[in-house]
């Protein structure tokens, strides 16, 4: 059970302030670039530190998906703009398709349908 009854709004407001925090630090290139060679340096820094056998798997793991994310990064900040992730919407502008919604609504198997 949750100890703060704040219904995760911490929790969404470090996601918020973290992604501002992550636009700006990518929008400038030799800062990006900075935390970029850290964010590689750090798993493949852990990789020479580790003793275990276990340890050694897992930084690997690390090391790769950080390299692929590198790699993304590295394209981002070389194509000179961030792009935005564009989700579908899910609430229609207007009351046209009003219809269209509750019968996908009334398929879901979570939804229950309200008393008119």
């Amino acid at each position: 059970m949750e100890v703060f009854f704040d219904f995760g709004l911490f929790e969404l407001l470090a996601a918020v302030g973290l992604a501002a925090i992550s636009k700006t630090i990518y929008s400038r290139k030799l800062l990006g670039v900075v935390f970029l060679v850290l964010s590689v340096a750090a798993p493949a820094a852990l990789l020479v530190i580790v003793s275990g056998s276990a340890q050694r798997w897992i930084a690997a793991v690390c090391v790769a998906t950080t390299l692929v994310n590198a790699a993304v990064v590295v394209a981002v900040l070389q194509a000179g703009h961030i792009p935005q992730l564009k989700l579908p919407r899910f609430i229609p502008k207007s009351t046209e398709n009003k219809h269209k919604t509750d019968e996908a609504l009334a398929q879901c198997p979570a939804f229950i349908a309200p008393d008119k």
